[in-house]
C-alpha cells in the first residue's frame, strides 16, 4: 500500500516519487506549538507519536490507514490537515 502526503517533510522510506511512501512509514509533520502532541490520526487510524521539537512531530503511519484527514491533538485542540493524504493502492 501507498501513501501520498503533500504536508510532510521526510520518511524513513523516502520519497519514492513526490510525496509518496511505503506503509508503514514514520514521517515528519512540520507545524508550530506541537511539542505537547498526544496522537496523531490518519483518517481514524492512530499513529505511534514522537514529539521531535516544537515545530515537528515524527508518527507513524499505520499499515491499515485510508485516504482522509491527518489530525494532530494538542493541548491546545485538534488540528486537522486541510488537504487529505491519500492511500493508493
Amino acid at each position: 500500500m501507498w501513501v501520498a502526503l503533500p504536508l510532510l517533510a521526510s520518511s524513513t522510506n523516502g520519497p519514492l516519487c513526490n510525496w509518496q511512501f511505503l506503509l508503514p512509514a514514520s514521517v515528519t509533520i512540520l507545524g508550530a506549538d506541537l511539542t505537547g502532541a498526544t496522537s496523531v490520526t490518519f483518517n481514524g487510524s492512530p499513529a505511534t507519536l514522537t514529539v521531535l521539537a516544537p515545530s515537528a512531530i515524527a508518527p507513524t503511519i499505520p499499515s491499515g490507514a485510508a485516504t482522509g484527514r491527518v489530525q494532530v491533538t494538542t493541548p491546545n485542540g485538534t488540528l486537522s490537515s486541510k488537504v487529505p493524504f491519500q492511500v493508493l493502492p
